[in-house]
């Protein structure tokens, strides 16, 4: 963590609060203590040391940290001439440069330097100063040292504030106040101030808070303000891009706010005790009002600086959002806060007993104490970031996520089968929750099987009319407890629908029992042709889903129903009609006996284009025509009939 925290030893060296008392000063104390990140997975450590007081920070446009060090040595109510510095360090965790001061500000009293903001293109440094002890005045300024670092402006660039604290640059935000300087007045108003001209806007401030201490701008342009005391209902202000202002949040004395650049979330440092001194870093969901805490810090990780009820402190994100810059007056320093800030909304992997196997939850249970893992690449490989099992609900949730992309993995267990993929990928942006659903059956082993006939079918719908095959499924039990049949399903990627099973379903079956179903499928119009092949269907019995390996191939007699006809786009379709069907032979003669066309032996759903042997135009007439269907056992079937064409 920090490298430079102070220790002292008594005996055994054991850690004790040091006490400092100065009857002229009052009293501070310091402790053996550092802020403390209460969420999982965040980094404490030093980015800038040996800053006398740090106080407001700021980013510029260069991405360097920029920390107004309110380098006070003067007793409460006393003037304190000693110099303001405003301090630079790029990169912002730059141990050297902050020592060489950008800008020294010279004062003949309290309260010094306040809030620091830049101009788009970086040319212009604009800073907050006040002078005076107390009291309703008017000498706080708005000065601008251009170039960064040079001696500022003379007269100021905007003078007759009373005590100016937090500053911020409106950019495209806040309709009529785009580009103007937005300052937070400790005894005034909020004013938006032209950067070309000075001229001031009054923004309507509420009269319950008499000391606003700090601003920022959320992501949609609304802008946030913090300030007041315990007497005086200290809260967090937000104005919105009208300019009206409500007191949204009441907190124990707020005093320093920095916004997250990408998920909108406040965080707000707030004092919860003087003496010993304490303090917590609050965040704040500015859409719902809810308040965690973020951070603790007491003793010698002071984050306010100046006199007790000064309001000073600072705190400021990195533009990426990733990195959280906090002032530590106590110690001196500023220190850096990394990890989790872009948070997503939780994946959520839910479980769920799929008793029909279609990998859909169709009012089933859900499935508790399932183990579940989350990594943080696709397809579920190297080491799991989280792990647990599924609550009663049937889900186990993966929270504090950063945006990006994740995956998920189950931990099949025995007996069960997966109807969904065992690991699924899951992309989350910010704001994001993500559900992944897995369902797993368990497998029947009580001795049913299923065999279904025939091997494939072939689905060849026109643009009118769909293409229908049936397929027989024989069930059979060899145990003595009887089983029922609940549902019959296409598995996952069968190119059809059930258009109806026979018997209807649930039907149970008996010690040693044996049943064929007869299940009509279909394949819709308007869809290409299409072959599914065995095994075609999930089949759900009251002791579990039978499992696929036992859905095996069986033959089943040749039954022809009917040669259907259609003529559709100038071609005639020969499709038999019936079970177990392998192939069809079509055959043309005309009525003097003339063979004008033969198919030979191709699949069911055959198509003539009305040609003769030599591929000319059959001319219009009476034909006959014969039909020899081949079923799967070899046996075959045979249909002579009249044909009409006219053309």
């Amino acid at each position: 963590m920090r490298s430079n925290i102070q220790q002292w030893s008594i005996g055994m060296s054991v850690a004790v609060w040091f006490l400092i008392a100065s009857f002229a000063g009052g009293i501070a104390f310091e402790a053996l203590a550092e802020i403390q990140v209460i969420p999982p997975g965040f980094t404490v450590m030093t980015c800038v040391s040996g800053i006398a007081t740090p106080n407001k920070l700021t980013i510029a446009p260069d991405g360097s940290l920029i920390i107004v060090d309110y380098d006070t040595t003067a007793t409460i109510g006393d003037p304190d001439t000693t110099p303001d510095y405003i301090r630079k360090s790029d990169p912002p965790c730059n141990p050297r440069n902050p020592q060489t001061p950008l800008l020294t500000v010279q004062r003949d009293s309290d309260p010094g330097v306040g809030g620091v903001a830049f101009s788009s293109d970086g040319t212009k440094m604009f800073f907050t100063f006040s002078t005076g002890n107390g009291g309703d005045r008017t000498d706080g300024e708005i000065r601008v040292s251009s170039p960064p670092g040079t001696a500022p402006t003379v007269p100021p660039f905007k003078s007759g504030l009373n005590q100016p604290f937090g500053l911020a640059l409106a950019l495209a935000c806040f309709g009529d106040f785009a580009g103007k300087l937005i300052v937070a007045d400790g005894k005034g108003p909020i004013y938006a101030v032209d950067t070309m001209t000075g001229d001031a806007m009054n923004i309507t401030a509420p009269e319950t808070l008499l000391k606003q201490t700090d601003l920022a701008f959320s992501p949609d342009c609304n802008l946030f303000t913090v300030g007041g005391s315990l007497a005086v209902g200290a809260g967090v202000v937000r104005v919105n891009q009208l300019g009206t202002v409500s007191l949204v949040i009441p907190l124990p004395y707020a005093f320093a706010l920095t916004v997250h650049p990408i998920t909108g979330d406040l965080y707000v440092i707030t004092r919860v005790s003087t003496f010993p001194p304490a303090h917590e870093i609050k965040k704040i969901n500015p859409t719902t009002g809810e308040i965690t805490t973020f951070a603790t810090a007491d003793g010698a990780s002071d984050l306010e600086a100046g006199e007790v009820g000064g309001g000073g402190g600072g705190l400021v994100f990195s533009p990426d959002g990733s990195t959280l810059y906090v002032s530590e007056a106590g110690l001196d320093q500023v220190v850096k806060i990394t990890g989790p800030f872009i948070t997503t909304g939780p994946i959520i992997a839910h479980k769920f007993h799929d008793l029909n196997g279609n990998g859909v939850q169709d009012s089933e249970p859900n499935l508790s104490g399932w183990a579940m893992s989350l990594f943080s690449s696709s397809n579920c490989q190297g080491s799991a970031l989280q792990s647990g099992t599924t609550d009663a609900n049937g889900n186990k949730t993966f929270a504090n996520l950063v945006a990006g992309s994740y995956s998920v993995a189950e931990t099949l267990q025995s007996g069960w089968q997966a109807n969904t993929p065992t690991c699924q990928n899951v992309t989350i942006a910010v704001g994001e929750t993500k559900t992944l659903n897995f369902g797993n059956s368990l497998l029947c082993t009580t001795g049913v099987t299923a065999f279904s006939s025939p091997h494939s079918v072939t689905y060849r719908p026109t643009s009118t009319r769909p293409s229908q095959k049936t397929i027989i499924v024989t069930l059979a039990t060899s145990s003595s407890t009887p089983a029922t049949v609940d549902s019959i399903l296409p598995k996952d990627g069968q190119p059809f629908t059930i258009v109806s099973i026979t018997p209807a379903l649930p039907v149970t079956l008996g010690s040693a029992d044996r049943l064929a179903f007869t299940v009509v499928t279909q394949r819709a119009a308007g869809l290409g042709n299409a072959t599914a092949t065995s095994p075609y269907f999930n089949i759900g019995t009251s002791c579990g889903l039978i499992t696929t390996a036992s859905e095996l191939t069986q033959v089943v007699p040749l039954t022809l129903k009917r040669v259907l006809l259609e003529l559709q786009a100038g071609q005639l379709r020969f499709e038999a009609l019936g079970i177990g069907i392998k192939q069809i032979n079509v055959q043309v003669f005309s009525l003097s006996g003339k063979r004008v066309y033969t198919s030979g032996w191709v699949e069911n759903g055959h198509e003539w284009s009305l040609e003769d042997i030599n591929g000319r135009k059959i001319a219009n007439g009476v034909y006959l025509y014969v039909t020899t269907v081949r079923g799967y056992d070899g046996s075959v079937r045979t249909q002579v009939k009249k044909l009409v064409i006219t053309q």
